[in-house]
């Protein structure tokens, strides 16, 4: 079975994700899936903190295998290095960050139980004038021009997947978290100005995504925080 939720914000059982708030995950296996839609959380400092791999150990004790892409608050020096190892799975590449818990990266298709998802993490933090560069936000949060050509490039290849896992979302859903009071304005983005391309690129049955902090559903597109979505 695979499970789709949005940020955790390494808020793990006090959030979502322990017994009293996700009472399936007692029934699941390690060949079950939890899916995060960015800002998983867990590496965010310099290196693990303490409380980190609190986290980190407490999930591998539970009973599924713990999938995330990346959001915008993430270590992304750390992300993006070579600290974790990549390791083959799901008919692709994944990074290991701790038994049982891997990253999804930017860009690929996996098949996981049968599905295939196309998978582009990354947003642009409204807040980043209140944080650190290097320390508290990071400029890759932001796809560069290569990664998202390779994005598309992929998604032509494939021309078609299941699902599609994304942090932000594209620039027409933006007049609906508007209306929904969600969001206030649309600002410029290049990020949903890319996933909007690859709307027009790519034919699938659902998108999830994360980043507002809230859940809607808006035809084909899914929005998830607090609920954990059974596929």
């Amino acid at each position: 079975m695979i499970y789709i939720t949005g940020d955790t914000h390494g808020e793990l059982e006090t959030f979502k994700l322990g017994s009293k708030f996700f009472p399936e995950g007692k029934k699941l296996t390690k060949n079950d899936y939890v899916i995060i839609v960015g800002d998983f959380g867990l590496v965010f400092n310099q290196e693990f903190t303490p409380n980190e791999i609190h986290w980190l150990k407490w999930l591998k004790t539970k009973s599924w295998t713990t999938l995330f892409i990346d959001g915008n608050h993430e270590n992304f020096d750390r992300l993006f290095s070579d600290e974790f190892p990549i390791v083959p799975m799901f008919g692709d590449e994944v990074k290991k960050i701790y038994d049982d818990i891997y990253y999804l990266q930017r860009g690929r298709v996996y098949t996981i139980e049968g599905k295939t998802f196309f998978t582009m993490g990354g947003a642009p933090s409204i807040d980043k004038a209140y944080r650190i560069e290097g320390v508290s936000w990071w400029p890759q949060e932001e796809p560069s021009y290569t990664e998202w050509n390779n994005a598309l490039t992929k998604a032509k290849e494939v021309r078609r997947v299941d699902y599609v896992l994304t942090h932000d979302c594209p620039s027409f859903i933006y007049d609906e978290l508007i209306y929904d009071g969600i969001i206030r304005d649309k600002q410029k983005n290049s990020v949903s100005k890319g996933l909007k391309e690859l709307y027009y690129t790519l034919e699938f049955d659902k998108w999830f995504f994360g980043h507002f902090h809230n859940d809607r559903i808006y035809g084909k597109f899914r929005l998830l925080y607090d609920e954990i979505v059974k596929l």
